[in-house]
């Protein structure tokens, strides 16, 4: 099954102003999704490729294709096909400065600022993709693929189940197929499934009356929890009186590691509502 949206609709990591139905955002890295893949788990990735001389970098949510002229050494490849009901949005730069911008099929060419400011040419132009070549040495793309859709790269052409270079949207190609011949970086910008079980704790009539634009649910804002003088939240964000000393000593000169016991309690205190927030907004 495929989403009802495109990958270039809410390419900005949100989900649609709707009442049933939202996107779900893989929170594991490029590694653990290919992982996940290679050992049957449950992934977005199916038929998976990978083989030669690669590594992960960027907190494991960018894949090195390495390029080697070394005997004995072979040069990477990598093949990934999005899993039903599951998309992808991806950032690719080679070394080979040229490539992308000499062998795109079709799409949108211009000069690299951001990948926000790239994300906002490509939404709404889908199936296509965006290309730069000769930037700062380097050449970059960056697409979406949606459920069936794949990308596979052999830098040097030494895998029987790989393609040179590929990016399959649709059924339609939008490189040409041949070598990189350098050393290649494969990001994941985000992934995603369709949930279409879930249903909005608002009505349609609360959920219409939400403001931000884009058709996009942006939930309201979370407090943090205020306290009445003389109290303080505890670890579940509900309000406790503060414990004093009955007979406090009156020390002016108040030995400097108790000032750090209790500079450290308080930073306690706050990670523990910083935590309730984030996970009222996870919940939410």
């Amino acid at each position: 099954m495929k989403p009802p949206y495109n990958p270039y609709e809410f390419i900005d990591g949100t989900t649609p102003n709707i009442n049933v139905g939202r996107f779900e955002y893989f929170e594991g890295s490029l590694k653990a999704a290919i992982n996940a893949a290679l050992a049957g788990q449950e992934s977005p990735f199916v038929d998976i490729v990978l083989g030669g001389s690669r590594s992960f970098q960027n907190d494991d949510n960018t894949l090195k294709l390495k390029d080697s002229d070394t005997w004995g050494t072979e040069s990477g490849w990598v093949s990934l096909k999005m899993a039903s009901n599951y998309q992808g949005f991806f950032y690719l730069i080679t070394e080979n400065n040229d490539y992308f911008g000499d062998n795109y099929v079709e799409g949108i060419e211009g000069i690299f600022t951001s990948t926000n400011e790239i994300a906002d040419e490509l939404e709404g132009q889908w199936p296509t993709v965006w290309v730069q070549e000769d930037y700062a040495g380097t050449s970059i793309t960056m697409f979406g693929l949606d459920s069936g859709d794949y990308i596979s790269i052999d830098l040097d052409s030494l895998s029987s189940k790989a393609a040179q270079m590929r990016v399959r949207i649709g059924g339609v190609d939008y490189f040409d197929n041949s070598e990189i011949d350098a050393d290649t970086w494969l990001s994941k910008l985000w992934i995603r499934k369709w949930n279409p079980d879930h249903v909005s704790s608002l009505t349609q009539d609360e959920i219409d009356e939400i403001e931000g634009g884009g058709g996009v649910y942006i939930p309201p804002p979370i407090t943090p929890t205020v306290c009445p003088i003389g109290q303080a939240p505890n670890e579940f964000g509900i309000c406790v009186p503060i414990e004093t000393d009955p007979d406090p000593d009156p020390d002016p000169d108040p030995d400097p590691s108790e000032i750090e016991v209790s500079g450290g309690a308080m930073l306690i205190v706050l990670a523990g509502v910083v935590g309730i927030i984030v996970l009222a907004v996870r919940v939410a």
